[in-house]
């Protein structure tokens, strides 16, 4: 009769096991596909007062003094650096070695043409892998085209909309 109460309990163990080992790999699961999503995390880290933003096609951001923004440089020059205004909980804006805020305009244009940080002024961090991917409050993500082209018009983001940080 002991020897099987301890099968029973051995079994039981093995259930026990089987069923935390599943539970530990959907949520991990979970996690990865929330994070590939943009999902912000709990806490954004810390980010410096002043960034350079890198597009997947190897070019930085830049701003010229015209406002016009673009996907242009291989190396950073100055017109690179963008210094980071915290406006809430992962909100942002950036702004230019000109004084100026990057701006989402509602048809996708992005232009640092804006002296104050409003609302179209105002982006959302999303951590995505080592990454990060910016939401404008038009629900767009900032977008780099291989021509240098700067959009702000993707409802998703995706390696186009993620941005390496460097400071």
């Amino acid at each position: 009769m002991i020897g099987y109460f301890k099968k029973v309990k051995d079994a039981a163990k093995d259930a026990v096991k089987e069923t935390v080992k599943e539970t530990v790999k959907e949520t991990v699961k979970d996690a990865v596909a929330q994070l590939g999503k943009g999902i912000p995390l709990a806490e954004t880290p810390k980010f410096p007062e002043t960034i350079l933003l890198e597009s997947c096609h190897g070019k930085y951001l830049s701003a010229s003094p015209s406002g016009e923004a673009r996907w242009d440089m291989s190396q950073p020059e100055n017109s690179c650096e963008i210094s980071l205004v915290e406006v809430g909980k992962d909100k942002y804006g950036l702004q230019s070695v000109y004084g100026k805020f990057l701006s989402a305009q509602s048809g996708g244009n992005v232009e640092w043409n804006r002296d104050k940080l409003l609302d179209w002024e105002t982006w959302e961090v999303k951590i995505i892998g080592a990454n990060i991917a910016l939401k404008s409050v038009h629900g767009t993500y900032l977008s780099a085209q291989p021509d240098g082209r700067v959009e702000a018009n993707r409802a998703e983001a995706h390696e186009w909309e993620t941005f390496i940080v460097e400071a």
